[in-house]
């Protein structure tokens, strides 16, 4: 009960303790951990692609911006 499962039922409470044994036994294996391994780096290099995709646009909107005032006083000063 202390752990969440409900003892009264013994049958059930046997799955759920083979069901963590085998987790136990995937954990321990070191191809699993490389997969996992794998998958957190893939992901924090997704994430930076992330962050440098919206730093990218920022950039290009703010020189965009920059650009049209430029040619908004080169044009007024021409007139």
């Amino acid at each position: 009960m202390s752990v969440g499962m409900d003892i009264t039922d013994q049958i059930k409470m046997q799955q759920h303790m083979n069901s963590v044994r085998e987790i136990a036994e995937m954990v321990d294996d070191p191809e699993f951990r490389a997969d996992l391994t794998h998958l957190r780096r893939w992901r924090k290099s997704m994430d930076e692609v992330s962050n440098v995709g919206i730093k990218t646009a920022v950039g290009i909107i703010v020189t965009g911006f920059f650009g049209m005032i430029v040619f908004a006083v080169k044009a007024w000063l021409e007139k």
